[in-house]
């Protein structure tokens, strides 16, 4: 199971690390997993676990949505990284469009 669970006997018995949740677009979360994978395997090759989604989901992945997720995760994550070190941040140099640490 992923590690934002504890389980025991199969069974979900909490949930934690989940401040960046919220409900929307399903293509966000595959974006997260296509930026997350290299680092976080999930054991099946990305492409394996996009078939099961549409299988389970009955619905085909939108491209043009997971793109632009894609590139609004990775954007965002960056920036929220910065932010969160504002010493770090400083030190790199001013933020795209006006926005400082």
């Amino acid at each position: 199971m992923a590690g934002q669970f504890f389980h025991e006997d199969g069974k979900i018995t909490a949930l934690y690390d989940f401040e960046t949740c919220l409900v929307g677009d399903p293509p966000m979360d595959l974006a997260a997993l296509r930026l997350r994978h290299p680092a976080e395997p999930l054991g099946a090759d990305l492409s394996e676990l996009f078939r099961h989604y549409e299988h389970v989901t009955g619905e085909p992945i939108e491209v043009a949505a997971l793109r632009f997720h894609t590139v609004v995760f990775a954007l965002v994550g960056v920036m929220a990284l910065g932010r969160a070190n504002g010493r770090t941040a400083a030190r790199l140099g001013p933020f795209p469009f006006g926005m400082g640490p």
